[in-house]
């Protein structure tokens, strides 16, 4: 963050103890910036995904289509995602949501990095969906943790995010969605609205 009266900043340090030395010495240090969304993302935009497969099993097509009506959230706020399933087989299947954390360490002068996927609670669970229903429509929400860290990309590390919607299918693999979300600050969300609305206005005019 950078005002007039001040800034914020980020950094990542790697040091190495040299035995017999009373300090650490410093062998890098990568300055990043914790996500600057208005730049580089529309969060007010939607994301939206649909998948669909044939059960042999259940003798029918299943289909699913997800909308996450806004891509950028705050820690501590709900995220809206809005189904729409066709259950066109003799199952009875159970849409579910949970958020995933993606942290991707790279070594730039290997070309080498290390992926660590982490699925965090709680699941939501949503209705069954008897079996040959077709049009079958329900909103589903979960919040982001209070203390989840921000969205950030850097060449040595990146965290990102996605919500994966999961239409369990009994003795069948599951359907699944992933929509990918930014979580950024409850200002940096304000002053997109604020811009969105300016530019709303003058195109009006």
């Amino acid at each position: 963050m950078i005002s007039t009266t001040g800034s914020i900043q980020y950094s990542v340090n790697v040091e190495q103890k040299v035995e017999g030395s009373s300090s650490p010495k410093t062998l890098a240090e990568e300055k990043f910036i914790v996500q600057g969304p208005l730049v580089n993302h529309d969060l007010l935009s939607s994301v939206a995904g649909t998948a669909e497969k044939y059960v042999l099993l259940h003798g029918g097509r299943v289909a699913m289509h997800a909308i996450c009506v806004r891509k950028g959230h705050a820690q501590g706020e709900p995220i809206t995602v809005h189904l729409k399933i066709d259950n066109d087989s003799s199952a009875l299947v159970e849409p579910k949501l949970v958020l995933h954390q993606v942290q991707v360490f790279s070594c730039c002068r290997t070309n080498r990095h290390k992926s660590v996927e982490t699925r965090l609670e709680p699941v939501v669970t949503g209705k069954q969906v008897a079996a040959h229903s077709l049009g079958v429509e329900e909103v589903l929400s979960l919040t982001v943790p209070t203390d989840e860290n921000l969205t950030i990309k850097t060449p040595q590390i990146s965290v990102k995010y996605f919500v994966e919607i999961e239409l369990a299918i009994p003795h069948s693999p599951d359907l699944r969605l992933n929509l990918p979300i930014v979580i950024t600050s409850k200002e940096f969300l304000q002053a997109a609205k604020e811009k969105g609305t300016s530019c709303g206005s003058s195109q009006i005019q």
